[in-house]
């Protein structure tokens, strides 16, 4: 079976979402129908583990549900839904369970990727591991500014939480936590990459292009990846998440501009002044979800704007019936 040709493996809170909508829709690209399938973080990031099953469960869950929904008046592939049902209860993060991610027909002659932002914290054994399974494959890593990335993982973290920071002090508590600071860590992750992957299989992009020049941005990747440029991405000047704007004590932001300087300067060292100012302009604060009919050839991708499930709650449960009979 087919394993991906490219992975885009960070950074967390990067615009990684938006390259992954928009590649998906390119004619010799193939993306898997979930974004992040978290195969190697489960497997070498030890804290991961904690929510990547579910993770991965509610994104094959969501794919499902709003596959049935969109065509239960046009007709199901049962086939479709059947290769779905299979992600969901093979033995997950095992190799073969990652190998079948890969293995429709849809993805035939294509080339074949996978995002997943978490792969940014791999440690050397992970990265080791990586390059063998996949062999030459090439990594595109988003860099974004340290203090804009870490304040936006605490935006998201605070629209999940019931009970929010009431000092600064605990508001610093959180803006130390080690998942906060590790899936930022360019000083310490990058240069791993750089020792494991030859240069001309690692592209790194400053995040601020994907807001001032879309289209370069995305000729960057395609170049890369020796694909034919294509001038019908329909998320290009789109945000693809687009969450909920929560005010941060200005404390906060001078206590991660503190914090992550030595990352800043990591930035500017490596890849010069000129990238690290591009790290960070923000996305357009735009959502649209494009009109595009869903299609088995080119699976949905369900992280970039959630599905409410509570709209036909029966519907996870009739795929998985259509796909048993299947």
């Amino acid at each position: 079976m087919a394993l991906p040709n490219f992975l885009c493996v960070g950074a967390v809170k990067a615009g990684t979402s938006w390259l992954h909508e928009n590649l998906s829709h390119h004619p010799g690209v193939w993306m898997p129908p979930m974004k992040e399938s978290q195969f190697f973080n489960h497997r070498f990031v030890e804290a991961d583990r904690v929510w990547t099953t579910d993770s991965v469960m509610t994104a094959i869950q969501a794919a499902m549900v709003r596959y049935v929904r969109l065509h239960a008046k046009t007709g199901i592939d049962p086939v479709y839904i059947r290769y779905l049902f299979k992600m969901a209860t093979r033995d997950l993060f095992s190799e073969a369970w990652y190998r079948e991610i890969f293995d429709w027909r849809g993805a035939t002659g294509k080339l074949l990727g996978e995002v997943t932002p978490g792969y940014s914290q791999l440690g050397a054994d992970g990265i080791a591991y990586l390059t063998k399974l996949l062999g030459d494959v090439r990594i595109i890593y988003i860099i974004r500014d340290p203090v804009g990335r870490a304040m936006s993982q605490l935006r998201m973290r605070a629209t999940r939480m019931k009970n929010l920071p009431g000092t600064i002090e605990e508001w610093q508590a959180w803006a130390s936590m080690p998942e906060v600071e590790s899936r930022g860590d360019y000083a310490q992750f990058i240069p791993l990459w750089q020792a494991a992957v030859p240069a001309n299989r690692l592209l790194f992009l400053p995040y601020g292009d994907i807001a001032s020049d879309p289209s370069g941005f995305l000729r960057r990747v395609e170049d890369f990846l020796g694909i034919a440029p294509f001038d019908k991405y329909p998320w290009i000047d789109k945000q693809v998440h687009y969450g909920k704007r929560f005010a941060l004590p200005v404390a906060v932001k001078d206590f991660l501009a503190e914090r992550l300087q030595p990352q800043l300067q990591f930035v500017e060292t490596t890849f010069g002044a000129d990238f690290a100012n591009r790290i960070k302009r923000p996305p357009p604060p735009t959502l649209v979800e494009p009109a595009e009919p869903v299609s088995t050839d080119r699976p949905l991708h369900v992280q970039s704007v959630a599905p409410n499930l509570a709209v036909a709650p029966n519907l996870a449960l009739q795929a998985n019936k259509m796909a048993v009979g299947a």
